[in-house]
């Protein structure tokens, strides 16, 4: 389900930037080798434009293995059980450190366990899976069955009860469609990757924070990370904190703003704009195939954006 919207998302990008580009570079001498950069740029160097002639059709090569898979049958494992309906006080037993989530046509939250312990609560949920396995509480719900909007989805619900003093090495949380609402998220380090839902995540700490956007929405203010790396398709990213070491932001068409503590100086930048747009404090670039390194003599941290045809707002609170 991520790569099927990931891949959409990838293929609108293609189509609309070679429109777009074709019609701005019609006749232009760098033409071709403009709407090949943007299409390497959108793609990630998986597609490549083809020209054979000046007058002469354009041609499209992928690279890579993109494989999708539409059934979600195979995301359950057959040596666990599942379970369904209505659930309270789901206990969950085992040792372990790390988490991985993978959700779909449901709204699922985290909550601080009064008691010290993991547990789950569910609402009309079809069939789900919770187990250990080596050290990871693997959570699976999905449901393809259902038309997902937050309209009709209000009465599926997850809700998993996180102890207040938990230390956790990794999460990795997984949305296709649907919302998912975090508070006061602490591991060391934590991925997020969402298709067409929403994912809202307040105040995470974390020494490395990876986020993949295909068509849906994120929100994370009240952020403290070290390392951040954003992967944008379609979607938006609208976020606020502070970041300590990096930053690695991409996107394509969608839009990402930051609010970051501190100044923009604090960071040297590597900055690259296919046909997009991007504000950088007081800065701003657009246009074709630009490409700019900034340095500053105070600067600690850096920050790599990568802009292709989407919309990049940084900006910086001292």
């Amino acid at each position: 389900m991520k790569k099927f919207m990931k891949f959409c998302a990838i293929m609108a990008a293609i189509l609309v930037v070679l429109g777009a580009a074709l019609a701005f570079t019609a006749g232009r001498f760098r033409g071709r080798e403009v709407v090949s950069d943007i299409v390497d740029s959108v793609t990630g160097g998986r597609v490549h434009v083809n020209w054979s002639g000046w007058n002469i059709p354009w041609g499209v090569t992928f690279h890579d293995d993109w494989h999708f898979d539409l059934n979600t049958s195979n995301v359950y494992d057959k040596d666990y059980e599942i379970y369904r309906g209505d659930v309270t006080d789901f206990d969950i037993d085992g040792k372990f450190d790390q988490l991985d989530i993978e959700l779909g046509g449901y709204i699922f939250e985290t909550a601080v366990s009064p008691d010290n312990s993991f547990y789950l609560t569910t609402s009309n949920v079809d069939k789900f899976q919770c187990y250990v396995k080596k050290g990871v509480l693997h959570l699976t719900a999905v449901n393809s069955g259902v038309n997902i909007s937050l309209g009709n989805i209000t009465d599926r619900k997850i809700t998993l009860y996180i102890p207040e003093e938990a230390l956790l090495s990794k999460v990795e949380l997984e949305l296709g469609a649907g919302q998912v609402v975090i508070d006061d998220l602490s591991a060391a380090v934590v991925s997020l990757e969402v298709g067409a839902g929403q994912i809202q995540a307040r105040n995470i700490q974390t020494g490395k924070l990876e986020i993949s956007v295909g068509a849906g929405q994120v929100e994370l203010p009240g952020m403290k990370v070290d390392e951040l790396k954003v992967e944008i398709g379609m979607g938006e990213l609208v976020g606020s904190g502070s970041i300590d070491k990096s930053a690695d932001l991409e996107c394509s068409m969608g839009n990402l703003e930051l609010t970051l503590t501190g100044s923009q100086k604090d960071f040297n930048y590597q900055l690259e704009v296919a046909a997009g747009n991007l504000d950088l404090g007081s800065n701003s670039y657009s246009g074709l195939a630009t490409k700019q390194k900034i340095l500053s003599p105070t600067a600690v941290k850096t920050m790599d954006i990568e802009c292709s045809m989407g919309n990049v707002t940084i900006s910086f609170e001292e």
